[in-house]
């Protein structure tokens, strides 16, 4: 029987908490005056306008598309106050959509680069080895770039499936 590794169900339970700590937009509107959400929050993510190259939130966005034993494709806006840039050779980015489960980190550093991925459906794990990144930006400001990681590990919930596919993408982050 195959055992799911720790990190894995870190990763998850992990996703779970940033979505239950996410303001939904009903959230959002009672603590704006009058009760109405702003036309710009009305919106769904991906439709409002986003840093250089990422849309959906004012500070970036990734875009991804997840196949194999499990299939997935979105946006998710940047988090600042989740993420840092270049501290001692790292940077670590979280994206999700506000309101949702869905949760996507990016760690960049010395060593190699990773992507994990987390919804209520399955969560997605890369190490170093299994990514190819392009750069474009990785500074004490921001991050920017693409990563193909076509030997990605999956944990599908339904059933506690263990599978394997493909997850690649396109991310900028800003402060």
């Amino acid at each position: 029987m195959n055992r799911v590794p720790l990190r894995f169900v870190v990763l998850v339970a992990l996703a779970l908490m940033l979505a239950a700590c996410a303001p939904t937009t009903s959230q959002q509107a009672s603590e704006s005056s009058g009760g109405e959400p702003p036309a710009a929050e009305s919106q769904p993510a991906a439709s409002q306008p986003g840093g250089g190259g990422g849309g959906g939130g004012a500070n970036g966005s990734v875009q991804y598309e997840i196949s194999g034993d499990y299939s997935d494709s979105g946006e998710l806006a940047f988090v600042p106050a989740g993420s840092f840039f270049d501290q001692n050779g790292s940077s670590y980015l979280s994206f999700t959509n506000q309101g949702e489960s869905t949760v996507l980190f990016i760690q960049l550093n010395d060593s190699g680069n990773s992507v994990q991925f987390g919804n209520q459906e399955a969560s997605v794990t890369t190490d170093a080895a299994a990514c190819t990144f392009n750069l474009t930006r990785d500074d004490a400001t921001g991050a920017a770039g693409t990563f193909d990681c076509p030997n990605a590990f999956m944990v599908l919930v339904e059933g506690s499936q263990v599978g394997s596919g493909a997850i690649r993408g396109t991310f900028e982050a800003h402060q």
